[in-house]
């Protein structure tokens, strides 16, 4: 009698234990793209996000990784009249020719720079041509223009200060400007300065984020609209991440045009821009256009993969040297893939295999990559697959919905969301299993040992309490 007793205290224990641990285990949720923002542009170390809205003006965000490679250029347009001496920081205020955002495009296509983006940026006088800016500023080292708007908008002025890597945003005084290290220094206003802040009208907002933790501002954050609020700019930024953010021109200034073409336009020339730079692309190169996008299969199943791979470099693939090889888990797959034609740059090829049947539950991950007579590229191809064990085969429908759901908002750490749904799942077996066997046992229990049936989840959850005010 008293072994059927203990063997029931230990499982109805161990069952609440687990709960309490796989609860702990738990992560905190992901950083993600804010709501209704869809990838539309990329390159190395650069993306573009729309926002559209239903009888309005989309909302555009750039996402530059300046750790990654990626850069920003200051432009300006050529120097009329340099202005000497007459700077309010102690330095020149020339006057800039005003151009056309598509002449300052083809400029900077024509240097042979990989241009993403080019956008509008400082403020000026819109009633001159040429024309000084108002605020400072300072490309490659050179304090070009201090600007002659040193009494306006007292203590809501700030620079967007740009070095190799890295970004910050500080207040605009004549210490900052001149002690400052930044190659590239351009100034504008806070968030707050009165630029009608409550119309609906073009806005240009810069934005910075130190996006892996590290303490530095690694990433520069760009919006434009053609009709925004200041507090709406600004908190869309904040959506994506910033930490600080600064106000340029806007109104009739705000423009963009991107790689794939013009997508705010405004007739008003302007005297200073922003360029943004991809990385140029390597000699070898490669962009995965079609891979596994987290499949779910039950155990004894195989996958039938196809992986799609455009070559981004600028050299050809031929068939007698590259290959695509594995790094991880073959999953029965030759442990190379060779080429079946040439590729040029700008084409894609195209690997199909079919796994082995898999026969452990859990989140299974592989790795290829291409390769070059032995020297791999660094770019990977990494995909995973979910197998759910033979009791889940009914909830595959259900998890298959809640990827297709996280993947269509974009959001990070799918495979983490997935080990918490799991997790989940695995929970509320445990408590069914739990409330099966006090249903089964309880009245055994209660007839053998003497104890009421509603003194077992009481006693259960005191031992647990017990144990786990023992642990250090």
């Amino acid at each position: 009698m008293l072994k059927k007793c203990g063997l029931f205290w230990i499982l109805l224990c161990l069952g609440i234990t687990l709960l309490f641990t796989t609860s702990a285990a738990a992560s905190p949720p992901s950083q993600s793209i804010p709501a209704g923002f869809s990838l539309i542009l990329s390159d190395t170390g650069v993306s573009l996000y729309e926002k559209i809205y239903p009888g309005g003006n989309p909302d555009y965000v750039q996402v530059v990784r300046l750790d990654q490679g990626a850069g920003i250029v200051f432009n300006h347009g050529e120097i009329i009249n340099p202005g000497t001496g007459k700077g309010v920081y102690g330095g020149n205020s020339p006057s800039f020719d005003r151009q056309n955002l598509q002449e300052i495009w083809d400029q900077a296509a024509s240097a042979g720079s990989s241009v993403f983006c080019v956008t509008n940026g400082q403020f000026f006088s819109t009633d001159n041509n040429p024309t000084p800016l108002a605020f400072p500023l300072k490309k490659d080292g050179v304090m070009v223009s201090d600007g002659y708007g040193i009494s306006e908008y007292p203590d809501q002025k700030l620079i967007l200060q740009l070095w190799g890597s890295r970004a910050e945003i500080a207040p605009l005084t004549w210490e900052a400007l001149h002690s400052s290290t930044a190659p590239d220094i351009l100034a504008g206003l806070t968030e707050d300065a009165d630029k009608g802040p409550a119309n609906d009208t073009g806005r240009t907002f810069v934005g910075i984020d130190d996006s892996n933790g590290d303490g530095t501002a690694e990433t520069v954050l760009i919006f434009n609209s053609k009709t925004a609020r200041q507090t709406g700019a600004a908190q869309v930024l904040r959506d994506f991440g910033a930490d600080r953010v600064i106000m340029l021109d806007g109104g009739g200034s705000t423009q963009l045009r991107c790689r794939s073409g013009s997508l705010i336009e405004s007739s008003r020339e302007i005297p200073q821009s922003i360029v943004v730079l991809s990385q140029p692309a390597p000699p070898l190169s490669a962009e995965v256009l079609e891979q596994p996008r987290l499949p779910v299969l039950v155990e004894g199943e195989s996958l039938e993969v196809r992986v799609e791979i455009r070559n981004a470099g600028q050299e050809t693939w031929t068939t007698g040297s590259f290959r695509l090889i594995n790094l991880k888990n073959a999953w029965g797959a030759p442990a190379e893939l060779p080429l079946t034609a040439d590729i040029p740059p700008g084409e894609a090829a195209v690997f199909t295999w079919t796994t082995e049947p898999f026969t452990a539950w859990g989140i299974h991950s592989t790795r290829w990559m291409m390769s070059k007579a032995g020297q791999s590229f660094d770019e990977a191809v990494d995909f995973s697959v979910v197998v759910l064990p033979e009791k889940m085969a009914e909830q595959k429908r259900e998890l298959e919905e809640k990827i297709k759901e996280w993947t269509d908002q974009q959001m990070e750490n799918i495979e983490q969301r997935v080990r918490e749904w799991m997790q989940q799942q695995a929970q509320n077996l445990i408590q069914r299993i739990l409330q099966w066997i006090q249903g089964q046992l309880e009245n055994i229990f209660g007839q053998i040992c003497g104890v009421s049936s509603m003194a077992l989840p009481a006693a259960g959850v005191f031992l647990v309490f017990r144990r786990r005010r023992r642990q250090p």
